[in-house]
């Protein structure tokens, strides 16, 4: 595996917590469910996502603060699951394979659900923390300008842009993939972003990553100051330590 980032902090000027507010974090799935993706591509996927509810799920401090939404796209682009605490989710559910690969589609539909959720958060009183996503991918994008949409969901003038965190399986373009990621923090950062190497599965690897992203919202939700110390994936290098702000 080729790790193709080194560190995700954010120092860029945000909004202060509500005062009083439990603090939440939204998390995203932004799951490609294109026919490139059939096999053991989508059923690695669909097994990450279930070890890393059952995780979240089973520490209550953890399940009281964050918000999870799978988000899938293909020609076009569905919320499979609304974000929601993941004890009033009854079933897992999963992403199928259909259609092709529009990004467009997924970030146009991420950006919308983003400005719901975290004005509906707001509204109820939470202190919001940045949302996070991990974007998983295997095959080129459709030819459109989907850069686009991804500049509007990650532009600093966006208040409520995302952490993206993204993971491309074999035969996925890795200069993508490193565009779809982001960096915000310290100068000459790299994106924070996985590619698999060629010929293997991608199962092992989004198992460990999704490990990696549990263990970043636990510690969020169990210490005073939401930081993910440095962790090791199996497989790649070590990675710095992640803080998750408030906006």
């Amino acid at each position: 595996m080729d790790f193709m980032s080194n560190q995700l902090t954010d120092s860029a000027d945000v909004t202060g917590p509500l005062d009083g507010g439990l603090q939440v974090l939204p998390f995203y799935i932004l799951c490609d469910e294109s026919g490139s993706m059939a096999g053991a591509s989508i059923d690695a996927v669909n097994d990450g996502i279930k070890q890393l509810f059952k995780a979240l799920y089973a520490d209550p401090v953890v399940d009281g603060k964050a918000r999870v939404s799978i988000i899938a796209f293909s020609d076009t682009a569905q919320v499979v699951l609304p974000l929601s605490q993941l004890s009033n989710v009854p079933t897992v559910p999963g992403c199928t394979v259909r259609g092709s690969t529009s990004y467009s589609a997924a970030f146009k539909k991420l950006h919308e659900q983003i400005d719901i959720d975290v004005d509906g958060l707001k509204a109820q009183g939470y202190s919001v923390m940045r949302p996070v996503v991990f974007f998983i991918s295997d095959g080129e994008p459709n030819p459109e300008p989907w850069e686009v949409e991804h500049r509007l969901l990650t532009d600093d003038a966006y208040k409520y842009r995302p952490h993206v965190l993204s993971f491309g399986v074999d035969g996925a373009n890795p200069d993508i993939i490193k565009q779809v990621a982001t960096y915000v923090g310290k100068a000459g950062g790299k994106p924070f972003a996985w590619m698999a190497e060629s010929g293997t599965s991608a199962g092992p690897a989004i198992t460990e990553i999704f490990k990696f992203i549990t263990g970043s919202i636990i510690a969020s939700g169990n210490a005073a100051k939401p930081v993910m110390t440095a962790a090791e994936i199996k497989g790649v290098k070590t990675v710095d330590e992640f803080i998750l702000d408030s906006i």
